[in-house]
C-alpha cells in the first residue's frame, strides 16, 4: 500500500527523470518477485521471502529521491502500522511456535498470585 501511494505521488508531482527512476524500480521489483515464486516453485518447493529484500533498498532509492513531496503524516502512519504488523507477528508466529516459552506461559499460569 505504501509503494501505491509512494508511486501516485511520484507520478502526480515529480519530474521525468523520478518517473524514470520509479518505473525502473517497479520492473526491477517485479523481476525480484518473480524469480522469487520461480525459485519456490522449482527448486526449493518453499517460500523464498529473503529474495524479497532487494524491494527495500528500491523503494528506499524512490523514497530518498521524493521524500520532500510526501505528507509526513501519511508516512507516520504506514512507519507505525508496519511496526504493529510485525510486533503481531512475532508475538503470533515466533514466540508462540517456541517450546521454551510455552513452558514459561505455562509455569506463569500455574504461579499466578491470588487476586
Amino acid at each position: 500500500i505504501f509503494l501505491c501511494y509512494l508511486s501516485m505521488i511520484v507520478l502526480a508531482r515529480s519530474d521525468p527523470q523520478e518517473k524514470v527512476i520509479l518505473s525502473a524500480a517497479i520492473m526491477t521489483a517485479v523481476l525480484v518477485v518473480s524469480l522469487s515464486v520461480y525459485l519456490s516453485w522449482t527448486v526449493d518447493f518453499q517460500p523464498q521471502g529473503r529474495y524479497l529484500f532487494a524491494i527495500f533498498g528500491l523503494v528506499a532509492i524512490v523514497l530518498a529521491r521524493n521524500f520532500e513531496r510526501l505528507n509526513p503524516m501519511v508516512v507516520r502512519l504506514f512507519l507505525i502500522a508496519g511496526f504493529l504488523l510485525s510486533v503481531q507477528s512475532f508475538a503470533k508466529d515466533g514466540l508462540a511456535s517456541t517450546p521454551h516459552f510455552r513452558d514459561l506461559l505455562e509455569i506463569s499460569s500455574v504461579f499466578r498470585r491470588p487476586g
